[in-house]
């Protein structure tokens, strides 16, 4: 009887593992550094590097044990441009899509080493008011904690190229609504090709899971229904 009991519960461990995800949330505060954009003729393509490396205080949840999470973003940017403008930059909250719960500690490292992650992924997909399809992105960066520290590191990217697909499009609409937004610090509107330094005064930004997903109430009345059975044929046995 004791093994049917720890069957019973083992099984419906799996299932809400399988069906519950729990919220979460990944944050930081950018505390310092440089971002150089880089957009060529006619919006083919934008490369963001770090002239000087990003330093982040990060704080993270663990991942949930599965399932696929719909997530929004949100970040703040405070950027000093040409060495006297200081342009605040915000995200309100936006959706980043739907996908399978990632774990942070994979990409940091084990928190003594250098992290270094190179390579070019497809990307299709929407967030925000965009969407990308048959996008490439070419990404070569490095995370490398800082001593003394479990949470902060310096983020160093080489290489962070998206092209292909429709990133023209996708890239001209942004100018466009970033223009029209009134949010840019230049007596002309913005126009590829452009090349734009800053360093970074400070920041912040989180990325959180929807609202966690219940498990379904088949499942509970399920195992409920088997407990039942037991102790029904447990008091037939006496």
């Amino acid at each position: 009887m004791k093994k049917r009991l720890i069957g019973i519960f083992s099984a419906l461990f799996i299932l809400s593992c399988s069906t519950m995800v729990h919220a979460y949330s990944y944050s930081g505060d950018i505390v310092s550094g440089w971002l150089s954009l880089d957009v060529t003729a006619d919006y083919e393509s934008a490369s963001l590097t770090t002239p000087e490396p990003l330093v982040v205080d990060f704080e993270f949840d663990p991942a949930p044990c599965g399932g696929v999470v719909s997530y929004t973003a949100s970040a703040t940017l405070s950027l000093n441009l040409l060495g006297f403008y200081t342009f605040e930059l915000e995200l309100p909250e936006t959706g980043l899509g739907s996908f399978a719960a990632p774990d942070l500690s994979t990409l940091l490292g084990d928190g003594v080493n250098p992290a270094v992650h190179a390579g070019s992924r497809e990307i299709t997909g929407a967030f925000g008011g965009y969407s990308l399809t048959g996008a490439n992105l070419d990404y070569d960066f490095t995370f490398t904690p800082e001593e003394g520290s479990n949470s902060s590191y310096e983020i160093a990217i080489d290489e962070l190229t998206l092209s292909g697909g429709n990133t023209s499009e996708l890239l001209s609409g942004i100018v466009e609504d970033l223009n029209q937004s009134g949010q840019v610090p230049l007596p002309q509107p913005m126009k590829a090709p452009f090349k734009i330094p800053a360093a970074v005064n400070g920041g912040t930004f989180e990325i959180r899971a929807a609202a966690p997903v219940p498990v379904p109430a088949a499942v509970w009345l399920l195992g409920s229904g088997l407990l039942g059975i037991v102790g029904i044929r447990r008091k037939l046995k006496v």
